[in-house]
């Protein structure tokens, strides 16, 4: 790190030490309270992430001083988190989460990949208390099942159901593709530009990979991937997500999901039901 760096991240040196009597000395010369160290942390970041092994106690005084100072409650780090959803995912007590959010910090967060600080929240209490508090349900675990590799008339009959199934939702409105692209990005990809092509009408999209469809064959699980418009707000792509996975069930399918659209719903295909 350059002199002039480390000149600049006084600051948040002083709060991922924990040190109360430099964070004063920070402020006494000068340091500007928006600042980040080379990691784009700012001193409230980097005091939850790193004073909570002086115990809470101790973390709570430096968010309280920290914040007094001016330093940003609903700043960011690189991955979208704020100081209140790196405190529900790292640190294990209510108490911090709750010094924050009568401070003044919003409790409905996302990260950049839009997972939502219930799904990530450490404790079961701290989960418990922040999806009461922004009505976003804790995610059902999700079974572990053991990869069931499909004889070729199970496979040949699951694709024809599925195919019904897939049918049936692009009539209610949804974008589908089967075999898009290789990986998730292309995927995404070809449905965005389908989505915009057909004037952005469409309530959202669903598409499974030809990499996934390898796997499938393999494993007996197909895990979808889906978004739903206009701009993949959680709602709006939960919504899309239940669309999906109910249609899928309805038809008889087995279909692991937690209900977040942090998860990809997944068809477990050596469950599929026989061909009418």
């Amino acid at each position: 790190m350059s002199s002039s760096m480390k000149q600049r991240a006084v600051l948040v040196d002083a709060a991922t030490a924990g040190d109360i009597a430099a964070i004063e000395r920070a402020f006494a010369a000068g340091a500007e309270s928006g600042e980040r160290n080379e990691l784009g942390l700012t001193a409230l970041h980097a005091a939850v992430i790193n004073t909570a092994r002086l115990g809470s106690e101790a973390l709570i005084s430096v968010i309280r001083r920290l914040i007094a100072g001016g330093v940003s409650l609903e700043a960011t780090e690189r991955e979208g988190r704020t100081a209140l959803y790196l405190a529900a995912e790292l640190v294990d007590d209510l108490a911090v989460v709750k010094v924050l959010e009568s401070l003044g910090a919003k409790v409905d967060v996302v990260s950049q990949h839009g997972i939502h600080v219930v799904v990530n929240a450490l404790s079961p209490e701290v989960q418990a208390y922040l999806s009461e508090r922004t009505g976003v349900p804790i995610p059902m675990p999700v079974p572990k099942r053991p990869s069931v590799r499909l004889s070729t008339a199970a496979w040949n009959a699951a694709r024809v159901r599925l195919a019904s199934v897939f049918a049936g939702l692009r009539e209610s409105g949804l974008i589908v593709r089967e075999d898009a692209g290789t990986t998730q990005d292309d995927g995404f990809q070809d449905c965005a530009e389908e989505y915009t092509a057909a004037g952005r009408k469409a309530v959202g999209f669903c598409f499974y990979t030809s990499q996934d469809l390898r796997r499938a064959r393999s494993s007996g699980l197909l895990p979808l991937g889906y978004w739903g418009a206009p701009d993949g707000a959680r709602v709006e792509t939960e919504q899309v997500g239940h669309s999906i996975v109910d249609a899928l069930r309805g038809a008889g399918f087995t279909v692991d999901w937690s209900g977040s659209s942090s998860d990809r719903p997944v068809v477990v295909l050596s469950e599929a039901p026989p061909t009418r």
